[in-house]
């Protein structure tokens, strides 16, 4: 008998028990969701905006209004407390230009704080906030799909490698204006929600199976 003969058929039924054992224990998102307990808003940070005041820098904005940038002795102590998820809100427009790139100091200061969360290994949920409240770009609605689309492109882009302690969440704290009224369209934030699955599904990398939640 050909030594290929055997050798195949158990190389083959190897591969198919470890592609067994890799699927069960893999997490859906039920068992993270479980897995998240108890969490924590991390407000009045980066997600700060201002009417009156011009923020040049990364602390105006997170400073604004007297706290910090998380670091870690704060998120050492919130897991110390039993908190295992960070609500991390990212208010964006006062560093995007008007296509939505990004500046870099921003995102770099948005990645250092998403580090130190997930060091500890705590969930982070990172999201778009406060960019469609009132002043903000995002009230547009469907006039700047294409600035919402290229935002979550970068910032998908960025952490496309995280694993699955990062979780994205499509916007929030967002009204639509149209005839001088603000109001809220669901037809409007449907299609805003789905162009930010599809962005964070096609950036590739873990994005992949990323878990993410919708602004309803």
């Amino acid at each position: 008998m050909n030594a290929l003969t055997v050798i195949l058929p158990i190389i083959l039924l190897i591969s198919l028990i470890l592609d067994y054992l890799y699927s069960i224990q893999k997490e859906n998102s039920f068992d993270i969701v479980r897995k998240m307990g108890l969490g924590y808003n991390l407000g009045n940070t980066f997600d700060s905006f201002s009417y009156l005041i011009d923020l040049e820098t990364p602390d105006d904005q997170i400073e604004l209004n007297g706290n910090i940038a998380p670091n870690k002795d704060m998120i050492k102590k919130l897991k110390k407390y039993g908190f295992k998820t960070i609500r991390f809100p990212v208010t964006w427009m006062h560093f995007i230009d008007d296509e939505g790139n990004i500046k870099p100091e921003w995102m770099s200061r948005v990645k250092e704080a998403i580090d130190t969360i997930i060091k500890e290994k705590l969930y982070c949920i990172l999201n778009v906030h406060n960019d469609g409240f009132y002043i903000g770009w995002l009230i547009r609605g469907m006039e700047v799909i294409d600035i919402y689309i290229n935002l979550w492109r970068q910032i998908a882009n960025e952490f496309k490698d995280y694993n699955e302690y990062l979780i994205f969440e499509s916007m929030d704290e967002i009204y639509f204006y149209y005839n001088d009224y603000y109001i809220f369209d669901y037809t409007t934030l449907k299609n805003l929600n789905q162009a930010f699955v599809d962005t964070i599904r096609k950036a590739g990398g873990n994005n992949i199976e990323r878990l993410y939640c919708r602004c309803k």
